[in-house]
């Protein structure tokens, strides 16, 4: 490799820097509608960067790099030279090794026949290719990071294997959202475990659940840590959402002070805590449903490694739904070939909550373009407004999350910057009308496709 090269290279990234730095500190000069394409293309210039430092990692690694700061580990070097923390060290030298090591794999035991022998060896030469391939693509550090987080729980037998997931992933983050990236990639790590028999033991989650206290700080808090199973995270998640504190009034549980969603989940635990040691006697129920989501063919053919989407976000297996159904409060919602909600077990409920149930079983999340806040965060809306003499029925309503409601333009104002929820006359789905003369923008995102609504329009397309 040309040093003199590198080193010019540096020079001129370090020059452009510093003139940049010198331009930006004094932002109100920005011309920002001229100026802000150019923060745009820096922001995927940068991208570069976590691939190039990788790349850096792994060879001061196979140089020994450690011994310039008088040490046998690399991470130390990386640390003291660079100015990292040992975390982003080591994250960096993972990734670096995830690119340019050989692939590994296990290899077939010595009794394998010829038919496992000809598939493993298919299966190095796909891992082989998809490393290859990895090493030109780019993505931000923070996607970097969603990736190697999601891979570290995939079997080194899982298929499809490490690199042709990392491959993948990195093609999908360069089209995708942060967050949609995250649902992505932990779903395609799960669908690859299936691959290894012994990994389909669905009670771990419930096996290893706990909680923790941490000692007080010194503001005098303490930080709570737990590990919960999806069932019990749906339940507790739903038990104290703030959004619900309304269905509260006149209880103690009630909570209504100007606070944020965070300190207001904080008061209604607490204050449901405060009403079981008075009364000995958990004085909670009808105050939060769990809905689960789920096709005719799912509920027919059920198998371990089935997962079902729930109105707060959380996916459960048949193991969770067996802990769930002891609930009388739970509602499970079936689908028919037309995607239509078929049945819901639902007890004595009233109009709006059937209402919300059939919005969660066609939309699961809010209906806005590539967002995924669940039901439980979300708003029923009118479509047609209700000052506009909207009816409240099924066909006008769609969910939206607070930040969609709140920007929504429900006048239809064409001099608004803000586009409104609208249902597209050709498919039914209900989805964001930029302007008038905008075709419909539905949900396509990661979230909203596990609805059994979305799964049956995927298997009987128009």
């Amino acid at each position: 490799m040309n040093d003199t090269r590198i080193s010019l290279l540096v020079d001129q990234i370090d020059t452009a820097l510093r003139e940049l730095a010198d331009v930006m500190t004094d932002p109100t000069s920005l011309h920002f509608e001229t100026d802000h394409p150019q923060f745009e293309r820096l922001e995927r210039s940068l991208e570069q960067k976590s691939g190039i430092d990788a790349a850096f990692a792994w060879a001061a690694d196979m140089h020994h790099a450690g011994g310039k700061v008088g040490s046998s580990r690399s991470t130390d070097y990386l640390v003291q030279r660079l100015g990292l923390s040992r975390s982003e060290a080591l994250t960096r030298l993972q990734r670096g090794r995830a690119l340019f090591d050989p692939p590994s794999g296990s290899p077939p035991p010595p009794a394998a026949d010829e038919t496992e022998q000809r598939a493993a060896a298919a299966r190095a030469r796909r891992e082989k290719k998809a490393q290859a391939e990895a090493r030109r693509k780019q993505a931000s550090a923070e996607k970097r990071r969603i990736i190697d987080s999601a891979l570290e729980v995939l079997h080194e037998d899982a298929d499809p294997g490490y690199h042709e997931l990392l491959n993948k992933a990195l093609t999908y983050s360069e089209f995708h959202a942060v967050d949609h990236l995250r649902d992505w990639i932990r779903e395609q790590v799960r669908l690859a475990n299936l691959a290894v028999d012994r990994l389909i033991r669905h009670n771990i989650a419930f096996d290893k659940r706990r909680i923790s206290f941490s000692n007080p700080d010194a503001n005098g808090g303490i930080h709570v840590h737990m590990y919960l199973p999806s069932d019990a995270a749906a339940v507790l998640s739903e038990a104290i959402n703030p959004a619900r504190s309304q269905l509260l009034e006149g209880s103690d549980l009630q909570v209504d002070d100007p606070l944020t969603w965070n300190q207001r989940m904080v008061n209604l635990l607490v204050a449901m805590c405060r009403d079981f040691l008075n009364t000995k006697t958990p004085n909670l129920k009808g105050v939060g449903s769990i809905v689960v989501s789920m096709t005719m063919a799912e509920l027919e053919n059920m198998s371990p490694g089935d997962v079902f989407p729930t109105n707060t976000g959380h996916l459960v297996d048949p193991f969770a739904l067996i802990r769930l159904g002891e609930a009388t409060s739970d509602f499970f919602v079936v689908h028919g070939s037309g995607g239509e909600p078929l049945h819901a077990d639902t007890g004595k409920r009233t109009t709006s909550l059937r209402q919300r149930i059939a919005l969660f079983a066609s939309e699961l999340v809010c209906s806005a373009e590539g967002c995924e806040r669940p039901m439980n965060q979300c708003q029923v809306h009118h479509i047609l407004p209700h000052a506009q003499s909207g009816p409240t029925d099924i066909a006008n309503l769609t969910q939206l999350c607070w930040g969609h409601h709140r920007d929504n333009n429900d006048l239809r104002n064409p001099l608004s910057p803000f586009g409104w929820a609208d249902r597209d006359p050709h498919s039914g789905r209900v989805g964001t009308r930029r302007d008038a003369s905008s075709p419909v923008h539905v949900n396509d995102s990661p979230a909203a496709a596990r609805s059994g609504g979305a799964k049956i329009r995927a298997r009987y397309p128009a």
